[in-house]
Protein backbone atom coordinates (compact mmCIF):
# COMPACT_ATOMS: atom_id res chain seq x y z
CA UNK A 1 0.00 0.00 0.00
CA UNK A 2 1.32 3.50 -1.24
CA UNK A 3 0.51 4.92 2.09
CA UNK A 4 0.79 9.09 2.50
CA UNK A 5 0.73 11.38 5.29
CA UNK A 6 -1.46 14.42 5.00
CA UNK A 7 0.02 16.95 7.79
CA UNK A 8 -1.91 19.96 8.79
CA UNK A 9 -1.53 22.83 11.04
CA UNK A 10 -4.89 24.25 12.43
CA UNK A 11 -6.61 25.75 15.44
CA UNK A 12 -6.86 23.44 18.56
CA UNK A 13 -10.63 24.06 18.24
CA UNK A 14 -10.93 22.60 14.40
CA UNK A 15 -8.81 18.98 15.15
CA UNK A 16 -11.78 17.10 15.43
CA UNK A 17 -13.52 18.44 12.33
CA UNK A 18 -10.59 18.10 10.02
CA UNK A 19 -10.52 14.73 11.10
CA UNK A 20 -13.44 13.53 10.70
CA UNK A 21 -13.74 15.53 7.30
CA UNK A 22 -10.87 12.87 6.10
CA UNK A 23 -12.67 9.81 8.58
CA UNK A 24 -14.09 7.57 5.36
CA UNK A 25 -10.21 7.24 4.42
CA UNK A 26 -8.48 7.29 6.99
CA UNK A 27 -6.29 4.55 7.93
CA UNK A 28 -4.91 6.33 11.52
CA UNK A 29 -4.22 10.03 12.84
CA UNK A 30 -2.28 11.25 14.88
CA UNK A 31 -2.72 14.87 16.91
CA UNK A 32 -0.05 17.11 18.35
CA UNK A 33 -0.90 19.84 20.36
CA UNK A 34 1.18 22.98 19.65
CA UNK A 35 1.70 26.56 20.73
CA UNK A 36 -0.58 29.37 20.54
CA UNK A 37 -3.68 27.14 20.65
CA UNK A 38 -2.63 25.42 17.35
CA UNK A 39 -2.70 21.37 16.93
CA UNK A 40 -0.62 19.40 14.21
CA UNK A 41 -2.48 16.82 12.56
CA UNK A 42 -0.93 13.88 10.76
CA UNK A 43 -3.77 11.76 8.86
CA UNK A 44 -2.33 8.31 7.58
CA UNK A 45 -4.19 7.81 3.93
CA UNK A 46 -3.85 5.00 0.86
CA UNK A 47 -3.45 7.60 -1.46
CA UNK A 48 -1.55 11.27 -2.23
CA UNK A 49 -3.84 13.75 -1.15
CA UNK A 50 -5.24 16.16 -4.06
CA UNK A 51 -3.95 19.79 -1.98
CA UNK A 52 -6.68 21.83 -3.89
CA UNK A 53 -9.06 19.38 -2.82
CA UNK A 54 -8.18 19.22 0.73
CA UNK A 55 -8.20 23.04 0.61
CA UNK A 56 -11.78 22.95 -0.62
CA UNK A 57 -12.68 20.70 2.25
CA UNK A 58 -11.52 22.44 4.45
CA UNK A 59 -12.98 25.81 3.57
CA UNK A 60 -16.15 23.97 3.45
CA UNK A 61 -16.05 22.69 6.99
CA UNK A 62 -15.47 26.41 7.99
CA UNK A 63 -11.53 26.30 8.17
CA UNK A 64 -9.55 29.28 6.53
CA UNK A 65 -7.32 27.58 4.10
CA UNK A 66 -4.80 30.20 4.60
CA UNK A 67 -4.61 29.60 8.25
CA UNK A 68 -3.81 26.07 7.68
CA UNK A 69 -0.11 24.65 6.79
CA UNK A 70 -0.89 21.85 4.73
CA UNK A 71 2.20 19.16 4.03
CA UNK A 72 2.09 15.75 2.23
CA UNK A 73 4.50 13.00 3.16
CA UNK A 74 5.02 9.67 1.30
CA UNK A 75 5.18 7.16 4.36
CA UNK A 76 8.21 4.22 4.20
CA UNK A 77 6.80 1.31 3.63
CA UNK A 78 7.31 -0.31 6.93
CA UNK A 79 4.74 -1.71 9.67
CA UNK A 80 4.08 1.72 10.71
CA UNK A 81 -0.05 0.41 11.87
CA UNK A 82 1.67 -1.99 13.92
CA UNK A 83 3.75 0.24 15.76
CA UNK A 84 1.45 2.85 16.19
CA UNK A 85 -1.45 0.19 17.51
CA UNK A 86 1.28 -0.91 20.19
CA UNK A 87 1.58 2.56 21.07
CA UNK A 88 -2.13 2.35 22.23
CA UNK A 89 -2.84 1.33 25.62
CA UNK A 90 -5.96 1.34 28.06
CA UNK A 91 -6.53 4.20 29.82
CA UNK A 92 -9.01 5.45 33.16
CA UNK A 93 -11.59 7.94 31.94
CA UNK A 94 -13.89 9.78 34.82
CA UNK A 95 -14.73 7.70 37.79
CA UNK A 96 -15.86 4.21 36.66
CA UNK A 97 -14.56 3.70 33.08
CA UNK A 98 -11.42 2.23 31.49
CA UNK A 99 -11.24 2.81 27.45
CA UNK A 100 -9.25 -0.30 25.53
CA UNK A 101 -8.43 1.02 22.16
CA UNK A 102 -6.41 -1.81 21.39
CA UNK A 103 -9.00 -4.08 20.80
CA UNK A 104 -7.68 -7.28 22.54
CA UNK A 105 -9.41 -6.81 26.29
CA UNK A 106 -6.50 -8.71 27.84
CA UNK A 107 -6.61 -8.70 32.11
CA UNK A 108 -9.33 -7.38 34.01
CA UNK A 109 -9.56 -3.44 34.12
CA UNK A 110 -8.65 -1.96 37.77
CA UNK A 111 -11.33 -2.60 40.35
CA UNK A 112 -14.52 -0.11 40.07
CA UNK A 113 -13.94 1.04 36.62
CA UNK A 114 -16.06 -0.63 33.72
CA UNK A 115 -13.74 -1.16 30.28
CA UNK A 116 -15.28 0.55 27.09
CA UNK A 117 -13.84 -1.49 23.99
CA UNK A 118 -13.35 0.18 20.92
CA UNK A 119 -12.28 -1.07 17.72
CA UNK A 120 -8.94 -1.97 16.87
CA UNK A 121 -6.80 0.48 15.17
CA UNK A 122 -9.07 3.23 14.97
CA UNK A 123 -6.84 6.11 15.60
CA UNK A 124 -9.43 9.09 16.46
CA UNK A 125 -12.02 9.35 18.99
CA UNK A 126 -10.37 7.02 21.52
CA UNK A 127 -11.18 9.15 24.47
CA UNK A 128 -8.03 10.54 25.17
CA UNK A 129 -9.28 13.97 24.55
CA UNK A 130 -10.07 16.67 27.05
CA UNK A 131 -13.58 17.67 25.51
CA UNK A 132 -14.21 13.46 25.44
CA UNK A 133 -13.12 13.39 29.08
CA UNK A 134 -15.47 16.37 30.32
CA UNK A 135 -18.59 14.81 28.56
CA UNK A 136 -17.87 11.48 30.64
CA UNK A 137 -17.66 13.24 33.63
CA UNK A 138 -20.90 15.19 33.02
CA UNK A 139 -22.50 12.11 31.98
CA UNK A 140 -21.53 10.72 35.09
CA UNK A 141 -23.33 13.13 37.05
CA UNK A 142 -26.30 13.85 35.17
CA UNK A 143 -27.48 10.19 33.57
CA UNK A 144 -29.75 8.44 35.48
CA UNK A 145 -31.33 5.13 35.16
CA UNK A 146 -34.13 4.77 32.69
CA UNK A 147 -33.53 8.18 31.16
CA UNK A 148 -33.19 8.73 27.63
CA UNK A 149 -30.47 10.22 25.91
CA UNK A 150 -28.93 11.50 22.62
CA UNK A 151 -25.57 11.56 21.88
CA UNK A 152 -25.50 14.23 19.32
CA UNK A 153 -22.41 13.72 16.50
CA UNK A 154 -20.97 10.37 17.88
CA UNK A 155 -18.18 9.55 16.35
CA UNK A 156 -16.80 6.27 17.79
CA UNK A 157 -19.75 6.15 20.16
CA UNK A 158 -18.08 6.57 23.65
CA UNK A 159 -20.54 8.98 24.89
CA UNK A 160 -23.22 6.52 24.14
CA UNK A 161 -21.11 3.72 25.72
CA UNK A 162 -20.78 5.66 29.00
CA UNK A 163 -24.71 7.27 28.95
CA UNK A 164 -26.08 3.50 28.29
CA UNK A 165 -23.84 2.27 31.27
CA UNK A 166 -25.16 4.58 33.91
CA UNK A 167 -28.66 3.17 32.82
CA UNK A 168 -30.20 5.51 30.00
CA UNK A 169 -31.47 3.84 26.76
CA UNK A 170 -29.68 6.13 24.07
CA UNK A 171 -30.01 7.13 20.37
CA UNK A 172 -26.38 7.89 19.07
CA UNK A 173 -26.50 9.80 15.38
CA UNK A 174 -23.96 11.38 13.10
CA UNK A 175 -24.34 12.61 9.99
CA UNK A 176 -21.19 10.94 8.91
CA UNK A 177 -21.41 7.41 7.26
CA UNK A 178 -18.19 6.12 8.43
CA UNK A 179 -18.76 7.30 12.06
CA UNK A 180 -22.51 5.70 11.73
CA UNK A 181 -20.21 2.11 11.05
CA UNK A 182 -17.58 2.60 13.56
CA UNK A 183 -19.91 3.14 16.37
CA UNK A 184 -22.08 0.34 15.31
CA UNK A 185 -18.86 -1.90 15.76
CA UNK A 186 -17.90 -0.31 18.63
CA UNK A 187 -21.14 -0.93 19.82
CA UNK A 188 -21.77 -4.57 18.90
CA UNK A 189 -18.20 -4.90 20.26
CA UNK A 190 -19.55 -3.41 23.93
CA UNK A 191 -22.67 -6.16 23.68
CA UNK A 192 -24.73 -2.95 23.66
CA UNK A 193 -26.68 -3.20 21.30
CA UNK A 194 -30.35 -4.00 22.67
CA UNK A 195 -29.68 -0.35 24.51
CA UNK A 196 -28.20 1.79 21.82
CA UNK A 197 -29.75 2.64 18.69
CA UNK A 198 -26.65 4.18 16.10
CA UNK A 199 -28.41 6.32 13.55
CA UNK A 200 -27.27 8.10 9.91
CA UNK A 201 -29.69 11.34 10.99
CA UNK A 202 -29.95 14.91 12.10
CA UNK A 203 -30.76 16.14 15.71
CA UNK A 204 -34.02 17.67 14.09
CA UNK A 205 -35.02 14.78 12.64
CA UNK A 206 -34.76 12.71 15.86
CA UNK A 207 -36.31 14.97 17.87
CA UNK A 208 -39.72 15.23 16.12
CA UNK A 209 -40.31 11.49 17.99
CA UNK A 210 -40.25 12.49 20.95
CA UNK A 211 -38.20 14.25 23.25
CA UNK A 212 -34.69 13.13 25.36
CA UNK A 213 -34.26 13.28 29.01
CA UNK A 214 -30.76 14.59 27.80
CA UNK A 215 -28.36 15.37 25.02
CA UNK A 216 -24.54 15.32 24.77
CA UNK A 217 -22.93 17.11 22.13
CA UNK A 218 -18.74 16.72 21.54
CA UNK A 219 -18.90 19.62 18.61
CA UNK A 220 -17.18 22.61 17.85
CA UNK A 221 -18.15 26.03 18.92
CA UNK A 222 -19.84 26.76 14.92
CA UNK A 223 -21.72 23.87 15.50
CA UNK A 224 -23.06 24.39 19.36
CA UNK A 225 -24.42 27.32 18.13
CA UNK A 226 -25.95 26.46 14.83
CA UNK A 227 -27.60 23.55 16.53
CA UNK A 228 -29.34 25.51 19.86
CA UNK A 229 -32.48 25.29 18.87
CA UNK A 230 -32.94 22.38 17.57
CA UNK A 231 -31.47 20.63 20.64
CA UNK A 232 -33.63 22.80 22.99
CA UNK A 233 -36.69 21.51 21.23
CA UNK A 234 -35.14 17.99 21.50
CA UNK A 235 -34.97 18.13 25.03
CA UNK A 236 -37.83 17.22 27.46
CA UNK A 237 -38.28 19.94 30.07
CA UNK A 238 -36.40 19.41 33.23
CA UNK A 239 -33.99 17.71 30.86
CA UNK A 240 -30.34 18.30 30.38
CA UNK A 241 -27.95 19.53 27.64
CA UNK A 242 -24.38 18.41 27.83
CA UNK A 243 -21.73 20.50 25.12
CA UNK A 244 -18.53 20.54 25.06
CA UNK A 245 -15.45 20.27 21.94
CA UNK A 246 -14.94 24.01 22.55
CA UNK A 247 -12.41 26.51 23.98
CA UNK A 248 -12.70 28.91 27.10
CA UNK A 249 -12.75 31.85 24.15
CA UNK A 250 -16.13 30.14 22.40
CA UNK A 251 -18.48 30.24 26.02
CA UNK A 252 -19.64 33.29 25.88
CA UNK A 253 -21.09 32.88 22.10
CA UNK A 254 -22.15 29.26 23.29
CA UNK A 255 -24.01 30.73 26.60
CA UNK A 256 -25.91 33.51 24.34
CA UNK A 257 -27.39 31.18 21.45
CA UNK A 258 -28.19 28.66 24.37
CA UNK A 259 -30.38 31.00 26.40
CA UNK A 260 -31.75 32.48 22.96
CA UNK A 261 -32.99 28.89 22.01
CA UNK A 262 -34.48 28.51 26.02
CA UNK A 263 -31.66 26.87 27.44
CA UNK A 264 -30.65 27.72 31.27
CA UNK A 265 -26.84 27.39 31.06
CA UNK A 266 -26.06 25.98 34.63
CA UNK A 267 -22.43 25.25 34.54
CA UNK A 268 -18.89 25.46 33.09
CA UNK A 269 -15.92 22.70 33.66
CA UNK A 270 -12.62 23.05 32.28
CA UNK A 271 -9.58 21.06 31.45
CA UNK A 272 -6.34 21.63 29.84
CA UNK A 273 -8.00 24.33 28.09
CA UNK A 274 -10.78 22.92 26.67
CA UNK A 275 -14.67 23.20 28.06
CA UNK A 276 -17.69 22.01 29.09
CA UNK A 277 -21.30 23.34 29.78
CA UNK A 278 -23.69 21.89 31.13
CA UNK A 279 -27.72 23.49 30.56
CA UNK A 280 -30.76 22.67 31.53
CA UNK A 281 -34.37 22.81 29.68
CA UNK A 282 -36.54 25.05 32.64
CA UNK A 283 -39.84 23.44 33.39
Amino acid sequence: MDVHALILEVDAADEDTVVGLFASECLGAEVAPGADGRTTVRIYVPAAPDREATCRALAAAGIEPGRSRIDVERVIEEPWVERYQRGLVPFACGRGFWIDPTGAADGEPPAGRVRLRLEPGRAFGTGEHASTRLCVAALEDFVRPGERWLDLGCGTGILALVACHRGAVVDAVDHDREAVRVAREVVALNGLSDRIAVRLASVTARAAERPWDGVVANLDERTLVRLARPIHAGIAPGGTFIGAGFLDTDVPAIESALSEAGLAPRKVRRDAGWVALIATRPV
